[in-house]
């Protein structure tokens, strides 16, 4: 895929730094609508000097890619949101997925398994569906407190489309509605995001070699984000006063003797 990057144009974003990742990501749709998104993004954060050769835009993609991950797939799968299927925000983060694997920014590896399964395989036998093999961690947390006590979740179950009686003696039911529900949703958010991944025939290599391609959706079973000081650290987006002045030598101080205060921490 990187091969096929259009590197005799140019996808310039002007950007400030620290804005909603929401923001971003409408002014990403704005500017694909208008060149394409197979063309070499650049990136300018507003007020900052400095010209991109490529870097800033590895940094941008890294700030969306996280952004995507926490925000439209929170806990390894999509939000519920017909919102964000209409305004083609799903789609918009299957582009930005595609852009970053195919120049030089990081894997989208924010899928639990399940939801990758459908974004290769969307079509699912309804009547064979399990909250073990086709639900996210979290989905099955909210199912097994809904078969201990229907009760306090009856607002979600009707959410949900299910309009049977709600109590214990037909929690199975209620549950397989639920599961229903939820995975029919994804396989239409999971379709939406590849088509964001048709950028450079992504979307059919995921399709041909979904194996392969796995890992760069999925995050390896029992791997976490290693939380230390060197990645407290990375999160801190400081606001500094104009480089040169007194005060900001007084805050680049400050910001050494937190990053030291992090270490002592850690060891």
């Amino acid at each position: 895929v990187q091969e096929r990057v259009n590197s005799s144009q140019k996808l310039f974003l002007v950007v400030r730094r620290g804005a909603p990742f929401f923001k971003l990501l409408t002014l990403w749709q704005r500017e694909v609508n208008s060149n394409s998104a197979e063309y070499a993004l650049r990136v300018c954060y507003h007020g900052e000097e400095g010209i991109d050769s490529g870097a800033i835009g590895k940094q941008f993609l890294t700030q969306m890619i996280q952004g995507i991950g926490s925000t439209m797939f929170p806990a390894g799968g999509p939000m519920n949101s017909t919102y964000h299927i209409q305004n083609g925000h799903f789609r918009a983060c299957g582009q930005i997925a595609a852009v970053s694997l195919a120049q030089g920014g990081p894997a989208p590896c924010f899928l639990e398994e399940c939801v990758y399964n459908l974004l290769v395989k969307p079509e699912v036998d309804v009547k064979n569906l399990s909250a073990e093999s086709h639900l996210t961690a979290a989905d099955q947390s909210i199912i097994n407190q809904i078969r201990e006590d229907v009760t306090p979740h009856q607002e979600m179950i009707i959410e949900h489309g299910y309009t049977g009686n709600i109590d214990q003696e037909h929690v199975d039911d209620i549950v397989q509605s639920i599961i229903i529900s939820i995975v029919t949703r994804q396989v239409v958010i999971m379709k939406e995001f590849m088509e964001g991944l048709h950028l450079y025939g992504l979307a059919k290599i995921v399709l041909s070699n979904p194996e392969v391609c796995k890992p760069l959706f999925v995050k390896a079973a029992g791997a976490q984000d290693q939380v230390d000081a060197n990645y407290l650290f990375s999160l801190v987006q400081p606001m500094y006063s104009t480089p040169g002045s007194s005060r900001r030598q007084v805050e680049e101080s400050i910001m050494d003797h937190l990053q030291d205060f992090l270490i002592s921490l850690e060891d």
